[in-house]
């Protein structure tokens, strides 16, 4: 008996992300008129939640026909040579995604930043320190600038 390893081709991922978007667009207006089922509540959300559910299904119609499921060849024995990112990648960006908002409480929104974008570049591959310190330490004072003095929005800082 043999195990066959399934190929899955085609906009996989936009199809999961549309049936979310769609999920949430029903969630959020049954949510909402649970609370009140007044015309005022309903006047924005109920004509929102009906176009992104009429746009979801558009883009699912065509995008679904795209869609292929195939038997994969037997891997051949250079997949061990994978990079960390190429294997690893996005689940350690959700990782890291995940560890940066619930520790975002006490490292703080620009401490926090700054770990978030040095993380994310070394789990996307950059290894020169100058320029992953660099980068983070600018993206993080200038999110906090942006956050702060622009958009008028406080953020628990631990530094600025």
């Amino acid at each position: 008996m043999s195990i066959v390893r399934l190929r899955f081709e085609g906009p996989w991922g936009s199809c999961l992300l549309l049936i979310g978007f769609a999920s949430f667009s029903i969630w959020y207006f049954l949510d909402a008129r649970s609370v009140s089922s007044e015309v005022e509540n309903l006047l924005l959300i109920g004509p929102a939640s009906a176009l992104s559910l009429v746009l979801c299904v558009a883009i699912l119609v065509r995008e679904v026909p795209k869609l292929r499921m195939t038997a994969a060849p037997a891997a051949p024995r250079g997949d061990e040579a994978k990079s960390f990112r190429e294997r690893y990648g996005v689940v350690a960006a959700i990782i890291a995604l995940v560890v940066y908002v619930v520790l975002m409480p006490w490292l703080g929104f620009d401490v926090g930043t700054f770990l978030f974008i040095a993380a994310s570049m070394l789990i996307q591959g950059e290894r020169r320190w100058w320029a992953i310190l660099s980068f983070a330490a600018i993206m993080a004072v200038l999110t906090v600038y942006s956050m702060e003095s622009i958009l008028s929005v406080p953020v628990p800082s631990l530094l600025f």
